[in-house]
């Protein structure tokens, strides 16, 4: 897999002068894994969204391979697969049709061991709305899994995974980062989540 370079330069953050994190620098390039520590409100999710170029940075800047993202926009999300607190399903649609719709592709049989993995085969047909939360989650996860993108990004990605599928989880990072992608992701469960080279605790 062709991977890239992310870049945090001296990022801090202050929202309405309240400040959210200062001076957060590192490197993530292929094969590397960092997790973001913290416990909740200290700062992970605005982190994992400024990364994501969803929240402007006071100071400081966020570069894909050496260029602001702000500047290469489509790019950078070429390569960037983001998973949020909430799992951005359509509530209406089965859980095939919102695969189909958010993958762009019709031609899922060959990512069935995905949904056997996750135990999702028998509610592929099933309104989203339908679902348990664990469910849910493991089908946004899927998105991210079959999404062919080389940079992962996940905030509180364990949240309501039972531990079959956390470890099944932990697998295809392990197999990700040994093909050259890179993950990032965000925990207070410092527990479920596997070796990491690069950290960074929020307080």
């Amino acid at each position: 897999m062709q991977s890239g370079v992310l870049q945090l330069q001296s990022a801090s953050l202050y929202r309405d002068e309240q400040l959210i994190f200062r001076e957060i620098s590192f490197d993530l390039k292929g094969g590397d894994h960092l997790i973001i520590k913290g416990n909740n409100g200290s700062g992970k999710t605005s982190l994992i969204r400024t990364l994501c170029g969803l929240t402007q940075l006071t100071e400081g800047s966020v570069l894909w391979n050496h260029s602001p993202i702000d500047d290469i926009g489509s790019n950078y999300y070429q390569h960037l697969a983001y998973l949020a607190h909430s799992n951005s399903l359509i509530p209406e649609l089965t859980l095939l049709e919102n695969l189909t719709y958010n993958l762009h592709r019709t031609d899922l049989d060959q990512d069935h061991s995905v949904f056997e993995e996750f135990q999702l085969k028998q509610s592929m047909n099933s309104p989203v709305a339908n679902l348990s939360n664990g469910q849910s989650r493991k089908a946004a996860l899927s998105f991210i899994i079959m999404s062919g993108k080389s940079l992962w990004v996940f905030d509180e990605p364990y949240a309501n995974l039972d531990s079959q599928s956390i470890v099944y989880l932990n697998q295809r990072i392990a197999a990700h980062l040994s093909d050259n992608g890179m993950v990032i992701t965000s925990t207070n469960r410092e527990e479920a989540v596997p070796t990491t080279n690069l950290e960074i605790t929020m307080s």
